[in-house]
């Protein structure tokens, strides 16, 4: 199952960025896909480069914006009909 990274892993991301670490040896480090890792670091990359704080920033408003999933109720359902 996917779970987001957290903030003490965008931390160790940007650490390891700064000294210079491949995306592979971050992802083997922390216990992630190297995928996740460089999606993160692409996502989340601004003009000053990899700043933890503000990609766990970005993550977090992303996620408040995005479109949520919604069950429909018995009650729902008789509106809608």
């Amino acid at each position: 199952m996917y779970t987001q990274l957290a903030s003490e892993e965008r931390h160790y991301i940007g650490i390891s960025l700064n000294k210079g670490d491949s995306i592979r040896q971050i992802a083997r480090d922390i216990g992630r896909s190297h995928t996740t890792i460089s999606r993160e670091i692409t996502r989340n990359t601004g003009s000053r480069g990899y700043r933890y704080q503000q990609a766990h920033n970005k993550a977090i408003t992303r996620h408040k914006n995005k479109e949520k999933a919604f069950k429909m109720t018995d009650t729902l359902k008789s509106k809608v009909r």
